[in-house]
């Protein structure tokens, strides 16, 4: 089993990966609504 990882550490690490995507998602949004925010006030 060379490179085999078991469930538990497959579950933890893309859980890990999934919580730093909806972080990168949250501020890509947050930076989104600030620029339409700058925008319409222009």
């Amino acid at each position: 089993k060379d490179g085999d990882i078991s469930e538990d550490e497959h579950r933890q690490q893309s859980d890990e990966v999934q919580s730093l995507t909806d972080e990168i998602i949250k501020t890509v949004d947050d930076l989104l609504n600030n620029k339409d925010a700058e925008i319409m006030h222009v």
